[in-house]
């Protein structure tokens, strides 16, 4: 099967993650898959699927609504002729208008909560591709399911869910739960509203100074801001700014607790390889989070705020028994959002809209 996945561009997100993640296991399945970036910025995401094999395209998108890379990406789609075109982010428009006419089925993966996931302006576009069956929206949870049957009116045959998925061989589960010190506490995600990067700084600003260093990986529109927020709030000794890392597997595993206090989530690749490290988890109870894990049983679930975070890293420090038991129930959850997994359910519907 030749399968062409598009996206925006390839930034270190859990949308472009998953993407990457769908790709390479499709790749590795033995299908010719095409990943389709609009914009023209190489990335380490687009290194490694180079470096895997993978065939990755830039279209050299402009700001804003761009027409001229309708025209392109159709070019492109007529001269490779793809079985099947799947979607993610705001690429779903592009992709609709460029495949207008050619018959090649389309799939949108759904990466987020419906109502956060696109603007007014585009669920309005959205509903009427995926009334008239342009493309089939994929929903990572049965949350997420929820919302989109809501927004766009569809029944839940119309709105297929297939959980997101991680290499879990990559992952180097703990055995050790002694704390560090100071406690090493890790946020992965994008410097971006959702991940609520305030509510972080305001529960450490709870908790005893010199006891906790808070590791925090990513980019993002939000860093110099949440960069600035830090030192003014006299925290820069216990939340550190890191960048971005190859290694995400290695970092999770050198930490004691992992931390996703999101304002909201689809079904968030960080917590699956955090799951698949083994490592006791806090996160907000919003989204499709609480379809991944159960609370006090393989992670904490909390409200988003301060108070929240800050007295279930406390009660999470206090109990190493506590920390093991949340950790080993997590890692033994982590089966169901492996890498293969999603690529076969992925095949499977691909092969569905071929019939």
């Amino acid at each position: 099967m030749k399968i062409m996945q598009i996206i925006p561009v390839f930034s270190m997100g859990g949308g472009e993650i998953m993407c990457e993640t769908l790709t390479t296991e499709l790749a590795r399945g033995g299908h010719k898959v095409l990943a389709v970036s609009l914009y023209s910025d190489e990335t380490d995401i687009t290194r490694r699927m180079q470096k895997n094999g993978v065939d990755v395209r830039f279209l050299g998108k402009k700001g804003g609504f761009d027409v001229s890379a309708i025209f392109r990406l159709r070019k492109l789609i007529r001269r490779e002729r793809p079985d099947v075109i799947h979607t993610h982010l705001y690429a779903l428009k592009y992709a609709v208008l460029a495949k207008l006419f050619l018959r090649i089925p389309g799939v949108h993966t759904v990466h987020s909560v419906a109502q956060r996931e696109a603007n007014p302006r585009d669920q309005k576009a959205n509903r009427f591709f995926y009334r008239r069956r342009m493309s089939v929206p994929v929903a990572l949870s049965d949350e997420v399911q929820g919302t989109i049957t809501e927004l766009y009116g569809l029944t839940e045959s119309q709105c297929p869910v297939i959980l997101n998925g991680v290499d879990l061989t990559q992952c180097t589960p703990k055995t050790d739960y002694a704390l560090h010190d100071p406690v090493r506490i890790i946020h992965v995600g994008r410097f971006s509203e959702p991940k609520n990067h305030e509510c972080i700084i305001d529960a450490v600003s709870k908790l005893p100074r010199g006891v906790y260093r808070v590791d925090l990986w990513g980019e993002g529109e939000r860093l110099d801001e949440i960069r600035d927020r830090v030192a003014r709030a006299g925290l820069a000794d216990e939340i550190i700014f890191n960048g971005t890392t190859t290694d995400t597997y290695q970092k999770l595993s050198a930490s004691d607790i992992f931390i996703l206090p999101s304002k909201w989530e689809g079904v968030p690749m960080s917590i699956i390889e955090a799951m698949g490290t083994a490592l006791p988890i806090i996160a907000s109870d919003v989204g499709g989070v609480s379809d991944m894990l159960t609370n006090d049983q393989s992670g904490v679930l909390i409200e988003p705020d301060a108070a929240a975070l800050s007295a279930a890293i406390e009660r999470l420090t206090a109990s190493a028994q506590l920390r093991q038991r949340l950790g080993q129930t997590a890692l033994a959850a982590s089966a169901r959002f492996s890498a293969a997994e999603m690529a076969t359910h992925y095949t499977d519907l691909y092969a569905s809209l071929l019939t």
